[in-house]
């Protein structure tokens, strides 16, 4: 696989995310959005979400509805995570351990944003997509925070 689909931290950050609102059985990208938020407290932005889509899909370990999008880990990828997850359940620590296994560089402070590495675009998977669903998510916390 070229450098194209060289996984980038930001991509496990996703996977993780997909993988822990899976969990509860939620595979709507509000959901997923809402999991990258409670990992790193912040949300993830469009080309780290549309990148990263590509970059897992071509590495296997995403299945991706884009007519419902909805996101799930392929058994490839549960078979990474669950044993880590076993060990140590917090969320951070996934992530940085799937990190380890899959050999990718971990977060540089003062990266630039977006980066040059995320220009990938997911077969339709737009901005107003994007921001629907991160509106969801907004609204469905700051319903809960009321």
């Amino acid at each position: 696989m070229n450098d194209t689909y060289k996984l980038r931290w930001s991509d496990i950050w996703l996977l993780i995310s997909i993988y822990l609102a899976s969990l509860k059985n939620e595979h709507q990208l509000k959901n997923i959005i809402g999991a990258a938020d409670a990992i790193n407290h912040a949300i993830i932005n469009f080309e780290e979400f549309s990148s990263g889509l590509m970059r897992l899909s071509k590495h296997g370990l995403i299945n991706v509805d884009s007519n419902l999008w909805h996101c799930g880990c392929t058994d490839k990828a549960i078979q990474i995570i669950e044993p880590i997850a076993k060990k140590n359940s917090l969320s951070f620590y996934l992530l940085k351990e799937v990190e380890k296994v899959l050999h990718v560089e971990p977060w540089v402070p003062k990266e630039s944003l977006p980066h040059p590495e995320n220009s990938l675009l997911y077969p339709g998977f737009t901005k107003e997509i994007y921001n629907k669903e991160v509106s969801a998510y907004v609204q469905r916390i700051h319903l809960t925070i009321k």
